[in-house]
């Protein structure tokens, strides 16, 4: 469960996500300012918003701090895959209290845990940031786009 929620943050569908969600929501409110008040100029100045995010998210480093905040799960999930590691070094030593039953369910987690680990080691280690990178920057550049011409035309909406 916890790699396919890394794998999503990791791909270019959640980084869409990021960037199209305040897009849409902007031109949500645009349209509905614009009806509302009977003014297509309250539209068209979403546009000039719209560029501003476009301009957040090109000098935003948005795959950078992806990046590190997958680097940062990695070192606590590598916290707790230490804590469940002695503790079972500590179960199978004898050392430990605790019944047969959770014994096994120790031993059984480390090696997910671990398992889990290795798998969100290799995604980090394979993560094309350049390719996010690029995406981000395409993004931005559609955004900017639409943006610009919703800030220059979006008020002649008010003639159609």
């Amino acid at each position: 469960m916890l790699i396919n929620i890394v794998s999503f943050i990791a791909s270019p569908a959640f980084a869409a996500i990021i960037t199209w969600l305040p897009v849409i929501f902007c031109l949500a409110i645009g349209v509905w300012w614009a009806l509302a008040t009977n003014d297509w100029e309250n539209f068209s100045r979403m546009g000039s918003i719209i560029v501003i995010i476009s301009l957040t998210t090109y000098f935003g480093n948005f795959e950078k701090k992806i990046k590190l905040g997958l680097e940062k799960m990695e070192i606590s999930l590598g916290r707790i895959g230490k804590s469940i590691m002695e503790e079972s070094i500590r179960v199978n030593s004898g050392v430990s209290t605790l019944s047969v039953v959770q014994r096994e369910e120790i031993n059984i987690a480390g090696s997910a845990l671990g398992r889990d680990f290795v798998k969100l080691h290799l995604l980090i280690t394979n993560m094309d940031s350049g390719k996010i990178d690029r995406f981000f920057s395409w993004n931005a550049l559609a955004i900017a786009m639409l943006g610009t011409i919703i800030w220059g035309f979006g008020d002649l909406l008010n003639l159609i």
